[in-house]
């Protein structure tokens, strides 16, 4: 085939294919967390974590590596 006829293609109908590629992934995607859902039932819910406790959390575990070492 014809690299510049490829490449002509490509771009004249760049849209189509990129909506094309988008409804099909959303798709798979779903597909993927119907299965994932009867197989291991819904997913849990996570808890919000905010950035202090975040800080927290990792002082207190580097205070306990330390104590490790020391």
């Amino acid at each position: 085939m014809d690299y510049e006829l490829l490449c002509g293609g490509v771009k004249k109908h760049h849209k189509f294919i990129e909506a094309y590629y988008d409804t099909d992934t959303e798709a798979a995607e779903q597909r993927s967390q119907k299965i994932s859902y009867e197989i291991e039932g819904p997913a849990p819910k996570v808890k919000q974590i905010t950035v202090q406790q975040l800080e927290k959390n990792k002082k207190r575990a580097m205070k306990q590596l330390n104590k490790l070492f020391i």
